[in-house]
């Protein structure tokens, strides 16, 4: 790249972010991650001292919530709260040497069934057994690894499908009874996380997962009107909620995945794994 970064202008820089148009250095994007990180947190006023956060390692997108997972220490610190790490023990195995966090947890989830392609069939599943963890644990929160981009495309697809209810997938916070669902990288555009991932690689675990979310009708769409112009990413989350409140949403809150439910007090979704959800077991 041959620049020098434009924040402390002093190293060379790794990566170009398109929404700032700051070119950073390894040091500098990392911190720029954890300050989105703090902000995206910060933003849902939900964090509250000596309560307790759940931070699943998802189905739907492991690698990332394991990115979430190495700013733990900040996390705690800045809101002096304590963190629980779930990690399935589908997932063991693959991060047995990757600890985190003393206060980890290994859940007996089965996986969803191979090679699962609807997006909002996973982050439901994860939401689900998430939720069950929580209140096992008196969490108060749960964190999930969504970023700026993934609600995006999760609106579009929501939108493509004609089907209102899965609009919830796209909202930055959703809420059932005492627990907060937050995106904790929701002011990141997906583009920050790959290049860290890209940049420590050799100490985040590249595990593989049986989810397959296909957003591709949504990513055809949304890049062909936002390539290039990464503000679109960002403002798209006024759209976002000006069109949540205008549309006629005659939906309950799924009991389990606290997304809206298109068939009473249980989402079509989450019938289809019920029991599943129900046998989950705390192994350690």
């Amino acid at each position: 790249m041959h620049r020098t970064c434009t924040v402390c202008k002093k190293r060379p820089a790794v990566y170009y972010r398109r929404y700032s148009g700051d070119y950073l250095c390894e040091k500098c994007l990392s911190r720029t991650l954890e300050r989105t990180i703090h902000r995206s947190l910060a933003s849902t006023k939900k964090l509250e001292p000596n309560s307790k956060i759940l931070l699943p390692i998802t189905f739907t997108n492991p690698v990332h919530s394991l990115i979430l997972s190495k700013f733990i220490p900040r996390i705690e610190s800045e809101y002096n709260v304590e963190t629980i790490i779930a990690v399935p023990q589908y997932f063991y195995e693959q991060l047995k040497n990757y600890k985190p966090s003393e206060n980890l947890h290994v859940a007996n989830i089965a996986p969803p069934s191979h090679d699962v392609t609807d997006p909002f069939y996973c982050w439901r599943y994860d939401r689900a057994w998430s939720i069950k963890l929580a209140k096992n644990h008196g969490a108060q929160a749960i964190v999930l690894p969504l970023t700026r981009t993934d609600l995006n495309l999760l609106m579009l697809e929501a939108v493509l499908r004609g089907q209102s209810f899965l609009l919830s997938e796209s909202l930055p916070i959703l809420q059932l009874d005492s627990i907060s669902i937050i995106s904790g990288v929701q002011r990141a555009e997906g583009e920050l996380l790959a290049a860290y991932l890209a940049l420590n690689k050799d100490t985040i675990p590249l595990v593989k997962t049986p989810c397959r979310p296909d957003l591709k009708n949504a990513k055809l769409l949304f890049y062909s009107v936002a390539v290039g112009r990464p503000e679109l990413e960002f403002s798209s989350f006024k759209s976002i909620s000006l069109l949540t409140r205008k549309l006629p949403l005659k939906n309950k809150v799924c009991s389990l995945c606290g997304g809206y439910s298109d068939n009473g007090d249980i989402c079509s979704y989450c019938r289809s794994y019920l029991e599943t959800i129900n046998s989950l077991e705390i192994v350690s």
